[in-house]
């Protein structure tokens, strides 16, 4: 893999480092070989004038480089006793937020990089009181390297990408060409957003449906770069719980009937004056929307609007649902899309 390029900002914390992690101090060839971007200078005459300006940065930060040996051919290089290196001040959240890039980079090629970057930002001896807000271990994220790094890859390039996606509900899978836009990671799963090529219209493509290899293709550049992505529209995100009223064909749709609570016609409204029973069915026929004959009635919770719909959609005319409006035009949405496909 290429190296990245890396910024002055980058070098002068490595090099504080390489520094600062020694006694006996390390020699101008050693440095070249630890620090990144030292390596990349062609010329030793252009190193050296490369480690003398960061030298002379350190010293304005306040840390100052000791030599040991001067003028033999086994110079050494270490910071003094008691310097100060770069300050490096995060904020509880900041540090968070690093840990947390950490461990989402896990899965992949750069995950050795993401720790030793996480370490010289925050430091192995972290103080307790400035992760108050943060406490909390952060969990290693699954993601498979051969899906996200062809994904990372693709997005960079603007090249499409294939792959073969399952269905929620029926558990089929079909081929999926999409133009990726960017990856997103909510409630421990990961997402690709971009534009389903058939469909022509914006999707997200839940990384753990998706079967076998991703395909990219070598053409690049092939679509506009998208920017202005709501990522909580695209993944349904309410940022409550929505109860839904749904008709469900007798003894069918069995996952949906277990997270849901069957509901009586000739109930009432409950003390919390929450609606359900007999007043979400007098609701539901006075806005229009009868409830087929023998199927029965449930109500279910959820805040994911995008992944309900997509679950509610696979199970065709077995699952109807009452309430809210939103939602049924989410569903019908989805089975006239499935409609013209068949077409």
């Amino acid at each position: 893999m290429t190296n990245p390029v890396i910024s002055a900002d980058e070098r002068l914390i490595a090099l504080w480092h390489a520094l600062d992690s020694t006694e006996l101090g390390r020699t101008k060839a050693e440095l070249r070989r630890v620090v990144p971007g030292y390596s990349d200078v062609e010329t030793g005459d252009a190193f050296e004038r490369m480690f003398s300006r960061d030298k002379q940065a350190l010293r304005k930060a306040g840390a100052e480089v000791e030599t040991r040996g001067a003028g033999t051919t086994r110079e050494r290089y270490r910071l003094a006793k008691k310097q100060p290196g770069p300050v490096v001040d995060l904020t509880p959240a900041e540090v968070g937020a690093v840990r947390l890039a950490a461990a989402l980079w896990q899965a992949g090629e750069l995950h050795e990089n993401a720790d030793n970057a996480a370490r010289k930002l925050i430091g192995n001896d972290v103080k307790p009181d400035s992760l108050e807000s943060f406490s909390a271990p952060i969990p290693f994220i699954p993601a498979k390297r051969d899906l996200l790094n062809p994904l990372l890859k693709a997005i960079g390039n603007r090249s499409r990408v294939g792959f073969a996606y399952r269905n929620p509900a029926s558990g089929e899978f079909r081929p999926r060409v999409v133009e990726p836009w960017r990856l997103a990671f909510r409630d421990g799963g990961w997402y690709l957003l971009g534009k389903d090529v058939e469909l022509g219209q914006a999707r997200a493509f839940r990384l753990s449906r998706i079967s076998g290899q991703i395909q990219v293709a070598e053409l690049r550049n092939t679509f506009a770069a998208v920017s202005d992505i709501d990522v909580s529209e695209l993944l349904g995100e309410t940022g409550h719980l929505v109860t839904a009223l749904l008709a469900i064909a007798p003894g069918r749709a069995a996952r949906v009937r277990a997270g849901g609570n069957p509901v009586s016609e000739r109930g009432s409204a409950s003390d919390s004056g929450a609606v359900s029973g007999s007043a979400a069915v007098s609701e539901s026929a006075a806005a229009g929307k009868p409830i087929p004959k023998g199927y029965e009635l449930h109500e279910y919770r959820y805040d994911d609007e995008r992944e309900f719909a997509d679950e509610l959609a696979g199970f065709g005319p077995l699952v109807v649902v009452i309430s809210p409006p939103q939602l049924k035009a989410a569903v019908l949405k989805r089975l006239k899309a499935a409609t013209r496909l068949a077409a």
